[in-house]
Order: structure tokens, then C-alpha cells, then sequence
């Protein structure tokens, strides 16, 4: 917190995101202690849906302009805001809940409201990569690596939520949770750097 008159100023939700690349763990923990609760919880949620929209939105026009569709750009971007808004919070609460149950077989300590709040902030943190990754998607559409572009933010997706979750259910170390993370995110971009060259 900044103070000013000797008094204490909360800080804001964007310099809580910046601030967070200096430290993962101590971020998770200053919103952890912040409780912002279930109301919070869904702001937070529905931002991240927000972010993974407009960080698909420019390729996603890219298409739409080459492609030379009939159909209206703003029926195009509505249908891809309704389905972003309306079924990636759902899509995210599920993937919390699998996570969740997943640490709990590794005796993990945390609370359902802790993995949420592991997971969430942890794309808001990681919400800057994803959206200059989606700048880059949408000005090199046509790359053939463009399957590969994404590699960087979920590389560091999985480091943030690793440090994350290994805080929010008092792990040791974050390093298996890392090394598992990564794992499922190599062995597909793998898959396809394989399909790729030998085409």
C-alpha cells in the first residue's frame, strides 16, 4: 500500500498487476488478504473472460477481413463476446473445481476459494502477455507458426499459477506443480512442431 498523510491508500487492481511481476507469491498473498470474497471473486472471473476476448479479437478480425465474410463485423463480434462472456466463467469455475480436487489428492491444504483465486488472479496477472500475444496473432495470421505464439504466455501462465496454487495450499515448493503444468502445455505444441515439419 502507498501512503499519503501518514495513512494508507489501498492500491489499485492494475498497479496490483504490475506490481505482482516483482514478486508472484507476495501478490497472491496481498489479494488473499485483501478477502475480497465471492463478489470479488466473480469481478474477477469476468475479467479474465474479458481479457481472453479481446486477446482473441484481432485475429479473430484478421479472419473476418480476409476471409471477405457477408456477414456483419459487429454480428461476428457479438457472437464471439456472448460465448467469451457467458461460457469462459463457466469453463473457468470447472477447471477450478478439477484443479482443486486434483491438489486435494496431493494433500493439498488450500480452500475451493483459494484455488479460485490461485487460478483467477493468475491469468489477470498474466493478462498483459495474453493480450500483446493477441496483437501479434492477429498482424501475422497468415504465419505458419502462428500454433507457437501462444507457447510464450503459457509458459509463463504456468509458472504464475504454480507459484500461485503451491502458496494458496501450502506446498513447499512450487517446482512439480511447474514441472506439470508445463508438461501438458509442451507435449501438444510438441505434437504439432512434430505434425508441422512433417508435412
Amino acid at each position: 500500500m502507498n501512503r499519503i498523510n501518514g495513512e494508507a491508500r489501498p492500491s489499485s487492481f492494475f498497479g496490483d498487476i504490475i506490481g505482482s511481476y516483482f514478486n508472484f507469491s507476495s501478490s497472491f498473498i496481498k489479494q488473499k488478504n485483501k478477502s475480497i470474497g465471492e463478489p470479488g471473486i466473480l469481478v474477477l472471473v469476468f475479467f479474465c473472460a474479458l481479457v481472453i476476448f479481446l486477446s482473441r479479437l484481432p485475429y479473430q478480425i484478421s479472419l473476418w477481413h480476409v476471409a471477405q465474410s457477408r456477414d456483419a463485423f459487429i454480428t461476428v463480434f457479438g457472437v464471439l463476446f456472448f460465448v467469451t462472456i457467458f461460457f469462459v466463467p463457466l469453463m473457468l469455475y470447472l477447471l477450478s473445481i478439477i484443479i482443486h480436487l486434483i491438489l486435494k489428492c496431493f494433500f493439498g491444504k488450500g480452500s475451493f476459494y483459494d484455488t479460485r483465486l490461485a487460478l483467477f488472479w493468475s491469468l489477470a496477472v498474466v493478462s498483459p502477455v495474453l493480450l500483446l500475444t493477441g496483437i501479434i496473432k492477429g498482424y501475422f495470421f497468415d504465419s505458419l507458426a502462428i500454433q507457437f505464439f501462444d507457447l510464450p504466455s503459457k509458459i509463463l501462465l504456468g509458472w504464475v499459477l504454480s507459484v500461485m496454487l503451491a502458496n494458496a495450499h501450502s506446498y513447499r515448493s512450487f517446482v512439480p506443480l511447474l514441472i506439470f503444468l508445463l508438461f501438458i502445455v509442451l507435449i501438444p505444441t510438441g505434437y504439432l512442431y512434430k505434425n508441422q515439419w512433417s508435412t
